[in-house]
């Protein structure tokens, strides 16, 4: 009877900490490729901006293109998106945007930061 006891006490135990485990589990992000229109809010001139970018996923690798601008690239890392490029008139400022995919991953929030500034702004990115 004790070891019964026993047995069924250690078998609620594993039931919970595979509870705790599933619901704290991290959501990996779906595949992000497809044509998302970026809003900046504002740009790096300090005016609202938007136009459309194709987003390239290749496991967490993310390449983004918009416009004629050079490609920028960047990675998926379970909901987060983290994306890199230069800008600048001479090309030698980095720019970085960091955002978080809704559940349907079809839309990022994030903010937007100039390194060598130390300036901020917000964006989003939108799967059309």
């Amino acid at each position: 009877r004790g070891i019964k006891r026993v047995s069924y006490a250690m078998t609620k135990l594993l039931v919970l900490f595979m509870a705790m485990f599933l619901v704290g589990a991290p959501v990996i992000a779906a595949d992000l490729s497809g044509v998302w229109t970026l809003r900046w809010e504002p740009d790096f001139g300090g005016h609202l901006d938007a136009y459309d970018c194709t987003f390239k996923q290749n496991s967490r690798v993310l390449t983004v293109n918009c416009r004629e601008d050079a490609a920028m690239s960047g990675e998926v890392d379970g909901q987060v998106v983290t994306i890199r490029f230069k800008t600048g008139r001479d090309g030698n400022e980095n720019a970085t945007l960091t955002g978080e995919v809704n559940q349907q991953a079809n839309k990022i929030t994030g903010e937007w930061r100039l390194s060598e500034q130390n300036r901020t702004g917000k964006f989003v990115a939108t799967k059309q």
